[in-house]
């Protein structure tokens, strides 16, 4: 008897956790708004918390520095599969914006050295995109940024902050970043930001 209730436990429990993955393990889906849809973006998830990074090149930066463009908070490592196939996309996504957009990857590798063996695995293009004005590549020695700021738990995980410094959009897990989508989203709150600001 005990059997069974240890299995019908167990059962239950894997459809629990798969329930779980499902609604907030999965990539959330970015809708792909039409030319004439409002700027709509939900409720904001807050407002980010500020922090501050040196890049793998030398570079030192805050995230409040790029209030009036959008960026793109990536937390990933060279370790994650996921994070190594998705990264050349973002790069060419944000590099299609011209500094209207800036993407900030935040690494938990342990070392400086492995995010520079990454980056060496790619072609001359990509490695040209890697050291742009609008990449930040960074390295969090302890998490303090990407676990005890963002509580970020699974790789990769990507928020989209507004214009204004609000986190508007949370991505967990593989997503389509070269695709339509993600273009068609950026746009719509760029434009919302710059009607905004003319009103």
């Amino acid at each position: 008897m005990k059997a069974v209730f240890f299995i019908v436990a167990g059962v239950i429990a894997l459809v629990a956790m798969a329930f779980a993955y499902d609604m907030y393990g999965a990539p959330q889906f970015v809708p792909a708004p039409n030319n004439e849809q409002e700027l709509d973006l939900g409720e904001p998830l807050g407002l980010v918390p500020e922090f501050s990074i040196e890049t793998i090149d030398g570079r030192k930066a805050s995230i409040g520095d790029f209030r009036g463009r959008v960026v793109i908070l990536n937390f990933w490592a060279t370790w994650c599969a996921i994070c190594a196939v998705e990264m050349p996309d973002m790069l060419n996504l944000v590099d299609g914006y011209g500094g209207r957009v800036v993407f900030f990857a935040v690494s938990s590798d342990n070392k400086f050295e492995d995010i520079d063996r990454f980056i060496n695995r790619h072609d001359d293009g990509l490695k040209k995109l890697f050291k742009s004005d609008n990449v930040y590549i960074s390295l969090d020695k302890n998490r303090a940024i990407t676990y005890d700021l963002f509580m970020t738990e699974r790789y990769p995980e990507t928020i989209i902050v507004a214009p204004n410094g609000d986190m508007v959009r949370k991505i967990v897990g593989e997503f389509e970043w070269g695709g339509d989508e993600i273009k068609q989203y950026l746009d719509m709150i760029l434009r919302g930001y710059m009607n905004e600001a003319i009103d």
